[in-house]
């Protein structure tokens, strides 16, 4: 299992979700955070996310060659978010969402996570 996660550091229990957080075990290498500090202004926008993804995701994610993706997409870094931190669009969730398309051959699932609070 390869697990990456791209989120706001701050949202995270202490000592949790940081870039240093990368696995252990058989595990190590296979846990990948990116992290944005929720402070920063201005926030995380599609251009971070897109970085991210042409940079680290995908190229994490061809390496590994997953049989099967599965994206749990939360929406707290969306614009116009009320409680969330991002400015993210719905141009870049779909683009992000596109790129992840020829891995698997195309056995990609989405779901929506929730926030509890």
């Amino acid at each position: 299992v390869l697990y990456i996660s791209l989120h706001c550091n701050d949202a995270f229990p202490p000592n949790e979700g940081h870039p240093k957080d990368s696995g252990k075990d058989k595990g190590l290498g296979f846990n990948v955070n990116i992290g944005w500090l929720n402070f920063v202004d201005p926030p995380a926008v599609d251009a971070d996310y897109i970085n991210a993804f042409h940079h680290v995701v995908l190229p994490m994610a061809y390496e590994f060659n997953p049989e099967f993706v599965l994206v749990c997409a939360g929406f707290d870094a969306a614009e116009g978010d009320r409680i969330g931190w991002g400015k993210l669009t719905a141009c870049a969730y779909s683009q992000m969402t596109h790129m992840l398309l020829p891995l698997a051959n195309g056995r990609v699932l989405e779901v929506l996570e929730v926030r509890i609070s």
